[in-house]
């Protein structure tokens, strides 16, 4: 499973840090007598929203750096367990890992939203639970997700849900 390890979420941290730094920039050079900005209220805001991009770039480079959301899924037959692990950020709590039988697993589903922002989620329904498998970013042809929904969906004994939206 991918985490925020992508293209993406790094190109976010950059502009972000390099408008955090224009910004807190040009919010100190108003204190210090540019004459273009007045420092009240124009530059205090300069200083807070220079601030306030440069905090969350460095939540971003932290979340690519530690690779925040990445993780496995795997099922034995022969041991009769299934475990989900996840990454999370450094702490008590890194690890987030989830083991349970396949018996009591109630169904697979196939989340599929259309339209501008499509997303297709294979889950597990566990105790009226819905668990992602996959990313919702990744998007992956319908008939691929829906052949490996079943194939899962025999695999456990279970039945499968197809839901549509968009």
């Amino acid at each position: 499973i991918r985490g925020s390890r992508e293209w993406a979420t790094l190109l976010w941290a950059l502009g972000l840090c390099a408008g955090g730094i224009f910004f807190f920039n040009r919010g100190l050079a108003s204190y210090f007598g540019d004459e273009y900005l007045v420092y009240v209220p124009q530059g205090i805001f300069l200083v807070f929203y220079g601030t306030l991009a440069l905090i969350l770039s460095g939540f971003f480079l932290a979340s690519v750096l530690w690779d925040v959301g990445s993780g496995t899924c795997t099922m034995d037959r022969n041991r009769d367990l299934c475990r989900l692990l996840r990454l999370n950020f450094p702490g008590k709590y890194r690890f987030f890992e989830m083991t349970f039988l396949p018996s009591g697993v109630q169904s697979v589903n196939l989340d599929v939203q259309s339209g501008l922002f499509p997303r297709r989620v294979l889950a597990l329904t566990i105790s009226s639970n819905s668990i992602p498998l996959n990313s919702n970013q990744e998007l992956v042809k319908i008939t691929t997700m829906e052949t490996l929904a079943l194939a899962l969906a025999k695999w456990l004994d279970v039945g499968f849900e197809w839901r549509e939206s968009g």
